[in-house]
């Protein structure tokens, strides 16, 4: 998850080797859900009773992404996951979209279209 929200293109080999070793993509998404809400917290000045080295490694990442960012990129989530229940999407090509427009969106606060 820090590659994906360092937006590095790291992110997209590491999401390979995840699925390689046999993690379901769901199970990707609801971390990337938690990694989210941790970031969202942390920007309204809540730590979410994590452990400070929790807290410090998700601090750094905030410095990456706008809370406007942050709020639309949870507005994504909300869409890929209607869309995973209603049958619209299948969870390989939500998490790929997702992670490539993370990665690829070109500096916080730029709001990017969203593929959902």
């Amino acid at each position: 998850l820090d590659a994906l929200f360092r937006r590095s293109p790291l992110a997209l080999r590491q999401l390979r080797q995840v699925r390689a070793d046999g993690e379901a993509d769901l199970y990707v998404i609801a971390m990337i859900h938690w990694q989210l809400k941790l970031l969202l917290a942390l920007s309204q000045g809540q730590s979410l009773g994590q452990k400070p080295f929790v807290v410090n490694k998700a601090r750094a990442l905030l410095a990456h992404f706008s809370v406007q960012e942050l709020l639309r990129l949870a507005d994504q989530l909300v869409a890929l996951d209607q869309n995973l229940k209603t049958g619209m999407t299948v969870p390989e090509v939500a998490l790929d979209v997702f992670v490539l427009e993370l990665i690829t969106s070109s500096h916080p606060g730029v709001p990017s279209r969203s593929l959902y």
